[in-house]
């Protein structure tokens, strides 16, 4: 569910310029939209072995979903038919 949430709500608040702290004290004033979006998987997403079925289930989800999520954002999502 994490990877799901970040690739929804992190882009548009990258895209948002931040001309002053506001309520973040510690935040960089910034004024260009940027930013990265990091999800954290293991080998598990690529490939079986032997973990459980679950934990290589659960790995290959956040995979797929990052997967997906990039050719949205990158407006390569055309007819529901990503080309790998």
């Amino acid at each position: 569910m994490a990877p799901f949430f970040a690739l929804k709500y992190a882009p548009p608040a990258m895209g948002k310029l931040m001309l002053g702290k506001g309520n973040y004290p510690n935040a960089e004033v910034k004024g260009q939209a940027y930013g990265s979006i990091v999800v954290v998987s293991s080998v598990a997403s690529g490939y079986g072995g032997c973990w459980g079925v679950g934990y290589t289930m659960s790995c290959h989800a956040a995979l797929g979903v990052v997967r997906a999520g990039v050719a949205v954002l990158k407006g390569e999502f055309e007819d529901g038919i990503v080309e790998w």
